[in-house]
């Protein structure tokens, strides 16, 4: 018996590969099953952390590189050797020269003028002041939340949940494709949306019935989970990227339930996946949405808050969807598919730094923002001293574009009042941070708001808009 088994064990050899496109334990397993069914494999172990695929084969038997990149084709994953040009860096060293990869030079080139197009785009649709035009109170109606949603899911709801779809989208497209049509590629996003549209419906009625002794604390917990999800997002991006260091830290889901969700299973414990991953979407805050559930809350009616909020959740999953019909018509096309992957993890990225940047300006901590405002400083002014009252006044305006001016030089222990007109303010910019000078928040209707606080201490410290995406400075004399 034991002779037997050494000869066996003699017939059988193993090959090294490195993988491209491999950046999860649901691609791990895709590659698995599919490279197994080839005739002379015998079994193959793949690890995303090293980019390594080991095929176990009989000697004699083994198929070429051809073969296996056929069979995977499909799913957008490519073998090679570890010489092999694909395999070379965007800019490597050889022989004492630095040189780049000109297939690699040509995708990046491209790739960058689409990001810089989206994250233009972005910009654009954020600072447009569209959601001012449709701004949703206690007595708006489904047709405006819908129209907010609309807006939001196209700008600052963007930031975060579409940046986890996007990230969710790679893997869901290689799961579902592989069960045969594109109709197929779509179910885990509609279980997403669905789950999304569910979840809101149900907490717009039941916060609408708690009244808005709640709206304290969902705006307390807003930062927290703001800047767990962001920190998430920048490792799912790093490995969208295929970053060696970032595959290493296991944020997808067991190897076991990726299966089972590959399958189809009726365990729906993998089958479901999708769905509670929407229903969790309502964790994920941003501006617009807090906005319209704030809004809501204060109907006092299950059915109005439910209602609303379903609007609300169907108009954000109109301009979301965008990312789904784009991942899942890319998903089919090797090369596509590949560059499309490659510019999702970078606006995964891009989205990530955005709404971390905007939580250390809500902090009144150092951010990106300070380079940009060193660089540009904007409109400043001094505050007006009025002697009668001993107290120094600055006014700023607050409009769908952010604020005018956005710096202010205050003497320290005078009292300042601080007058903002509101003339039009949506969003984020509606309400006023400045942990400073004082807590909580400075909400802010329309027409002139006063807020008076004492600085004490000389320098320079933050206020911005309670999300963070629009900030400013005070300096304290």
């Amino acid at each position: 018996m034991g002779k037997k088994h050494k000869k066996q064990k003699q017939n059988v050899t193993r090959t090294k590969l490195f993988a491209e496109g491999m950046h999860c334990a649901a691609c791990e397993i895709m590659i698995k099953s599919t490279l197994e069914t080839i005739e002379g494999v015998l079994s193959v172990d793949a690890s995303t952390s090293s980019g390594e695929v080991i095929i176990t084969h009989k000697k004699g038997l083994y198929p070429d590189l051809k073969r296996l990149n056929k069979a995977l084709a499909e799913y957008g994953y490519t073998l090679g050797y570890k010489d092999d040009d694909s395999e070379r860096s965007l800019i490597y060293f050889e022989n004492g020269g630095i040189f780049y990869n000109p297939a690699k030079m040509k995708q990046f080139l491209g790739t960058s003028l689409v990001v810089l197009v989206l994250v233009a785009a972005f910009y654009l649709i954020s600072g447009s002041g569209i959601a001012s035009r449709v701004m949703v109170s206690s007595d708006t109606g489904p047709l405006v939340y819908l129209l907010f949603g609309l807006v939001a899911g196209a700008s600052t709801c963007a930031a975060l949940v579409g940046g986890v779809l996007l990230s969710l989208s790679k893997s869901w497209n290689k799961i579902y494709a592989s069960q045969g049509s594109r109709l197929s590629a779509a179910v885990p996003h509609v279980m997403f949306y669905t789950g999304r549209l569910i979840a809101f419906a149900l907490a717009g009625g039941v916060l609408a019935l708690v009244g808005a002794s709640i709206t304290e604390t969902i705006t307390k917990a807003t930062p927290v989970i703001t800047v767990v999800v962001s920190s998430v997002m920048f490792v799912l991006g790093l490995q969208m990227l295929n970053v060696s260091w970032a595959k290493k830290i296991r944020i997808a889901l067991p190897s076991g339930v990726g299966f089972r969700v590959s399958e189809s299973s009726t365990d729906n414990k993998g089958k479901f996946g999708p769905l509670s991953i929407g229903a969790a979407s309502l964790l994920l805050p941003c501006g617009m949405t807090l906005t319209a559930f704030i809004a809501s809350i204060t109907s006092g009616s299950f059915v109005v808050g439910a209602i609303n909020m379903f609007s609300f959740a169907f108009g954000t999953m109109l301009s979301l969807s965008f990312i789904s019909i784009v991942s899942i018509g890319f998903s089919n096309h090797k090369i596509w598919s590949n560059r499309f992957n490659t510019v999702a993890g970078i606006m995964v990225l891009f989205f990530a730094i955005f709404t971390l940047n905007a939580q250390l300006n809500a902090a009144g901590l150092p951010s990106l923002t300070d380079v940009s405002s060193f660089i540009n400083p904007g409109s400043s002014t001094q505050a007006v001293e009025d002697g009668s009252k001993n107290v120094q006044v600055i006014k700023m305006v607050a409009n769908r574009s952010g604020y005018s001016p956005t710096s202010f030089t205050v003497r320290s222990g005078v009292p300042v009042r601080w007058e903002v007109n509101n003339t039009g303010a949506s969003g984020c910019t509606n309400v006023l941070i400045a942990r400073d000078f004082f807590s909580g928040n400075f909400p802010l209707n329309p027409g002139v708001n006063v807020k008076e606080f004492t600085p004490q201490k000389p320098g320079t410290y933050k206020f911005s808009c309670w999300m963070g995406m629009v900030s400013g400075v005070i300096k304290v004399t």
